[in-house]
């Protein structure tokens, strides 16, 4: 599995697997913690629902913003996001893209639960193998 700026994935992974540490080495993910991801997919997905709203859409810097503009344009948000705020929260950093509860984000969760759930149907079924995850930037 790739994620590109799926920063509340990122945490997770850094609080649950790595110890708090954000250091691009490579972790084994055990089962029980992949379990725990999948369920937390499952919660905050069940919670999410997308409405119209505006989304992020980067920062614009030039003469007349030299500090910054950010961008925004039509999209969809998360209604009520604070399950996913607290089940799985986005983390702000250097190339971690939007903070936003958006479609982006839930696409995320829900592509994450799916690849999870046949992980786990594979280990349950025999397949052999470890999961390990990495991220570098």
């Amino acid at each position: 599995m790739c994620w590109r700026k799926a920063n509340h994935i990122h945490a997770w992974f850094v609080d649950n697997v790595q110890d708090g540490h954000d250091d691009c080495k490579s972790y084994h993910v055990d089962w029980d913690q992949l379990s725990r991801l999948l369920d937390i997919c499952d919660e905050v997905t069940k919670a999410s629902k997308l409405v119209k709203g505006e989304v992020w859409n980067g920062r614009r810097y030039d003469k007349d913003h030299p500090e910054g503009i950010d961008l925004w344009q039509p999209g969809r948000v998360v209604d009520d996001p604070r399950v996913a705020k607290k089940l799985l929260p986005t983390r702000d950093g250097f190339f971690f893209g939007s903070c936003q509860y958006d479609e982006e984000y839930l696409s995320d969760v829900i592509e994450t639960r799916d690849w999870a759930k046949r992980m786990l149907a594979d280990y349950r079924s025999g397949v052999p193998g470890d999961i390990y995850y990495s991220s570098s930037w």
